[in-house]
């Protein structure tokens, strides 16, 4: 006569076959998948900000300088000016051409109201937004300074500090 455990021994050895078998027709897929979502990185991108005042006090010329991995298309920046209170007072925008990485950007002049200093607009808070189809990608917070040239050791001094 068979014994009983025999028969349940082959029957979970043959199991276990199956399962390692359809395990290792599974894996490679799973691994390679994996694989691809762990190489795929987040972009990196720089940006700087440059702000030119005219003579008079009563226009900003604003450029952006954007480096770093390609930009997805369609792409824009946007440049968002923000008063001590919070309270955004500036926002204009402008479409990336293709191949915009590593270049600068010029923004229209922004004209400063009347009664508005240009060292409060300039201690306000500027921010740099690189946006794909209505998402936002980055933003970068800026504070620019004015210069006052160079100092006795020939470095940048700055007005406010």
């Amino acid at each position: 006569m068979l014994d009983p455990l025999a028969d349940l021994d082959w029957q979970t050895a043959w199991a276990a076959l199956l399962i390692v078998t359809f395990v290792a027709r599974r894996a490679p897929d799973s691994i390679r998948g994996w694989r691809a979502r762990r190489r795929k990185a987040s972009p990196i991108w720089w940006a700087a900000l440059i702000v030119r005042v005219d003579d008079l006090g009563s226009l900003v010329y604003p450029a952006v300088q954007l480096r770093g991995d390609p930009v997805p298309k369609p792409a824009a920046l946007s440049l968002e000016l923000f008063d001590h209170e919070g309270k955004r007072r500036i926002r204009t925008s402008r479409p990336l051409p293709a191949g915009s990485e590593n270049a600068q950007f010029p923004f229209d002049a922004i004209a400063i109201s009347q009664g508005t200093q240009m060292q409060d607009v300039l201690a306000w808070r500027w921010d740099i937004v690189l946006r794909s189809r209505r998402r936002e990608l980055k933003r970068w917070h800026e504070y620019p300074r004015a210069l006052d040239g160079l100092n006795p050791e020939g470095e940048l001094a700055s007005s406010s500090v």
